[in-house]
């Protein structure tokens, strides 16, 4: 699919200018740089001494403030952040090799390397620590300090810290309907812990509308090759109705490669073929104005009348999603929708799982979610006070459950 999420481009700076003052006027380094990076990129800065390559670099570190420009990582501007809320983002989430390696001399290898969490609990990062050194050809070196190693090997001292904290990656896929914004509300606190990647399911949003029907099994393929174009090897994942089944899938098929899963408001049969025929023949023969037509329907099933209510804005933010939605990409996924049956397959999932319900969804009920719970192993379970879209719904209350579970 080729709806993949701008915060998939980690880094975004645009028209970098850095000037310095002299006693002869502004001596300007940095002339308008952009640069946009995704994961797996790697960049080499290349350049005359002077050019200015350690000053974009400290740039891009929110080590340093450009005299115009902006710089943008995991959809955060960086230079709109509080100077501590800067120390915790370049503490959590960058990792530095300086050209002076800037080991602590008074501490062991394996202390330098630990430094950037002694103000995160540092018990999970220990085996990391001692696996990475081992990596770089210094685990026989741990309890020396700094004072006797050699230039080289103080450098590999650096590189280790550096990748310390690489955050683990969080795939979020979409309803039937919507489009990767409907996550907009757990973003930035998602993106505190995890490489945020959300798409848009094919035939939804700015991916492609490829001939259909499709199937769930082809949805779980897209999302295997789009992690595996990245060089992503495993993932969390969370997934609402339509992007549940998906991850159910992958939960059953590719179980290994997943670290948590999150399945929202879904089943592990959703709807009768009568139901999804009906839909898939309204739409093919009205076109866009069916779409348009579903847009006001689909209130009553995404959200409880008092959300819809109190947040009309937010509501028509949503809403509007399916009214723009390709028909030919939407009857496709129906089909896909109308033709997945888990129910004698959900004991092959094996990993971490949270099944999240709204006590008000006509679409996906409670019910739906306890016969999962009862046949995925050890599956945790939240009931919200929500209809079928609970991550709109309830906010801060979804995403703050959902990462208490995915860091757990």
């Amino acid at each position: 699919p080729g709806g993949v999420s701008e915060d998939l481009n980690v880094l975004k700076a645009h028209r970098l200018f850095k000037e310095f003052p002299t006693p002869t006027g502004a001596l300007q380094i940095l002339k308008g740089v952009s640069l946009d990076l995704a994961p797996g990129d790697a960049v080499s800065i290349m350049g005359p001494s002077g050019g200015g390559k350690s000053t974009l670099l400290f740039l891009l570190g929110a080590l340093d403030t450009p005299t115009s420009g902006s710089i943008e990582l995991d959809g955060r501007n960086l230079f709109e952040l509080s100077e501590p809320e800067l120390a915790e983002f370049r503490n959590a989430e960058v990792g530095f090799v300086f050209q002076d390696h800037c080991l602590l001399p008074q501490c062991t290898v394996l202390e330098n390397v630990l430094a950037p969490t002694l103000v995160a609990p540092k018990g999970e990062y220990q085996k990391r620590a001692e696996e990475l050194l081992d990596h770089v050809g210094l685990s026989e070196r741990i309890t020396h300090r700094p004072a006797e190693l050699s230039g080289g090997e103080k450098q590999r001292v650096a590189i280790a810290r550096a990748v310390l904290k690489d955050a683990p990656v969080l795939v979020l896929s979409n309803s039937l309907g919507t489009d990767l914004q409907m996550w907009d509300a757990q973003v930035p606190a998602f993106s505190e812990h995890f490489r945020v990647l959300r798409y848009d399911t094919r035939g939804h949003g700015g991916s492609s509308v490829t001939p259909g029907p499709y199937s769930i099994e082809q949805l779980g393929q897209d999302v295997l090759g789009l992690v595996d174009a990245l060089g992503i090897d495993r993932f969390a994942f969370c997934g609402l109705s339509m992007g549940g089944l998906i991850g159910q899938w992958l939960g059953i098929n590719a179980g290994e490669r997943l670290t948590r899963l999150v399945i929202c408001n879904t089943g592990a049969k959703i709807g009768t073929d009568e139901v999804w025929n009906d839909r898939i023949d309204t739409v093919l023969k009205g076109g866009e104005q069916a779409m348009r037509d579903m847009r006001d329907a689909s209130i009553a099933r995404w959200f409880t009348p008092t959300f819809a209510e109190q947040q009309p804005a937010q509501t028509s933010r949503i809403t509007q999603m399916i009214a723009t939605t390709s028909p030919q990409g939407y009857a496709a996924n129906c089909a896909a929708v109308r033709d997945a049956d888990y129910r004698d397959q959900l004991g092959a999932i094996e990993v971490p799982t949270l099944i999240v319900c709204g006590s008000k969804d006509p679409v996906t009920t409670p019910e739906h979610g306890r016969f999962m719970l009862e046949r995925i192993a050890d599956a945790k379970l939240v009931e919200f006070d929500a209809a079928h879209l609970s991550n709109v719904e309830m906010g801060d209350r979804f995403t703050d459950r959902v990462l208490d579970f995915l860091r757990g």
